[in-house]
């Protein structure tokens, strides 16, 4: 039995020797930089400016008047929900449509619950 550890002791010191190297691989630190290092280099490329001059959709005058401030590429709209006959005060919901067009749609129409993209629930519970 001796004779049988003493083998196995032999055999796996061989094989861990074996896989053992001499030469220790060399490891480079990652190096942290902080955004302003990392944007340094970087260069914005700007595509062409097209101006969309669809007219803004009007909404229903009891879910929201249509506003208008001016911008540097030109007036832009937005919508503000009539200001509620209860007299209490109410939360503020900054609801920011358009995606990469920076348009404005029908935000007051009902739609699927999937892909309800209005925020027509925040306005009801607020409202009601």
């Amino acid at each position: 039995m001796k004779k049988i550890k003493l083998k196995l002791f032999v055999f796996f010191a061989i094989i861990q020797m074996a896989g053992c190297s001499a030469q220790v691989a060399k490891v480079e630190p990652v190096k942290l930089d902080t955004l302003t290092t990392a944007r340094h280099g970087f260069k914005t490329n700007l595509l062409a400016q097209e101006r969309s001059d669809n007219p803004v959709r009007k909404a229903p005058s009891n879910v929201f008047k249509m506003v208008k401030y001016t911008a540097a590429s030109g007036d832009l709209a937005a919508y503000v929900t009539p200001k509620p006959s209860d007299g209490k005060k109410h939360p503020a919901i900054i609801w920011i449509v358009g995606g990469d067009s920076n348009s404005i749609d029908d935000v007051w129409s009902s739609a699927p619950r999937s892909n309800d993209q209005t925020a027509a629930a925040y306005r009801q519970a607020v409202l009601s």
